[in-house]
């Protein structure tokens, strides 16, 4: 039989107890400034994609959730050969979702602008990047509202 200490340290460490962040209840983004200018194109694809899912906010301590990520991007001939033949990512990057005190990965994923098709005549670089980064996140956001 449990003493009246030890009922009372459950349930207070029960109500103390947090649950870990979700996917499903983020509403409100924070996009940290990446290299390249790759967070402009983040925000440009989410407001195109992800509208009616997330808002963006300009200040971290309104959101639920920070989003940033790395980016790199090749440079030189080679570079520019490699996007015009599709035969390697010119521009690779990683998108994270952290939670809103920035300790707890909610989400991460990876993309490059690399095209399956003779490129000469598309776009690739940051943009494309961006548009496949985002392009993830809102199919994960889509799959935690349905589970």
């Amino acid at each position: 039989m449990l003493k009246f200490g030890a009922v009372l340290l459950l349930f207070t460490s029960v109500l103390c107890a947090q649950n870990p962040p979700t996917l499903r209840a983020v509403h409100k983004i924070y996009v940290d400034p990446m290299a390249h200018d790759l967070d402009k194109y983040i925000r440009e694809e989410i407001l195109k994609q992800m509208k009616e899912r997330v808002a963006m906010v300009v200040d971290k301590n309104d959101a639920d959730a920070i989003l940033t990520g790395i980016d790199d991007e090749g440079t030189g001939a080679g570079a520019k050969t490699s996007r015009y033949l599709g035969l390697h990512d010119v521009a690779k990057g990683t998108l994270t979702l952290l939670d809103k005190e920035g300790k707890i990965i909610l989400w991460s994923d990876d993309a490059g602008d690399k095209a399956m098709v003779f490129t000469a005549l598309k776009k690739g670089g940051q943009r494309k990047l961006a548009k496949r980064l985002v392009g993830e996140f809102r199919k994960a956001m889509i799959k935690a509202d349905y589970k």
